[in-house]
């Protein structure tokens, strides 16, 4: 038995209200994915753009000081130091070219800091191996950080300190402080575990310094 003229017609009407459900949402889907790329992109270029826009009202090092150097007399010495550096690096190595002096170096290291922090930047790359060790900042006594060859200007990782004192790190070697002692802080795994027991105080002041810090005996201040 065939199926009639309008049963035909009936299902052709079916097929096809189904072909253009089909397209539909095969059509929404499209759109949905587009959009969302869109989306995407745009975010992306404007994450781009903001980058940008920071990056162009950075001020290096060196202007930075000079900007200063009428609240701060030393940013003025340093801004007039001779050569052609720009940052707070090349400067620390012009001065070591005709004196090494402890004070400066700490001063120097805080500068950096502020520089950083007036520019929305940080870093906390050990100037050994160069990683990002923003989860291994600490203060060692001032015989620790000399022994390893280090001013209280610079940052070294727990592996590559450790490597050149060419002994493992014990709590003894670390301060007393906050930075040290609050949980607050994050710390990588190897810093937690040499910081295990209670750490022992020292009667010498605190400098502020980056990353890997120092002390600075109150004979030298």
């Amino acid at each position: 038995m065939t199926e009639s003229h309008v049963e035909q017609q009936v299902q052709a009407r079916i097929a096809a209200a189904r072909r253009r459900t089909e397209d539909m949402r095969r059509q929404r889907a499209e759109l949905a994915a587009a959009r969302k790329r869109g989306l995407a992109q745009r975010h992306a270029q404007k994450l781009r753009n903001l980058e940008q826009r920071r990056r162009e009202v950075i001020v290096n090092f060196r202007d930075w000081l000079g900007q200063r150097s009428r609240r701060v007399a030393l940013y003025g010495i340093w801004a007039a130091t001779s050569g052609t550096w720009a940052t707070a690096e090349e400067l620390h190595t012009e001065l070591h070219q005709a004196r090494v002096d402890i004070r400066e170096c700490t001063h120097l290291a805080a500068a950096k800091d502020a520089w950083l922090a007036a520019t929305e930047q940080w870093e906390h790359d050990c100037v050994d191996c160069g990683t990002d060790s923003t989860d291994e900042r600490y203060m060692v006594l001032h015989d620790v950080w000399a022994a390893a060859g280090m001013c209280p200007f610079g940052f070294l990782c727990i592996g590559c300190l450790e490597q050149r004192l060419g002994r493992r790190l014990r709590p003894d070697d670390f301060l007393e402080v906050l930075l040290n002692t609050d949980p607050g802080y994050q710390r990588s795994e190897r810093l937690t575990d040499r910081l295990s027991t209670a750490t022992v105080g020292q009667s010498t002041t605190v400098q502020p310094n980056r990353g890997g810090m120092t002390t600075v005996p109150k004979d030298q201040l």
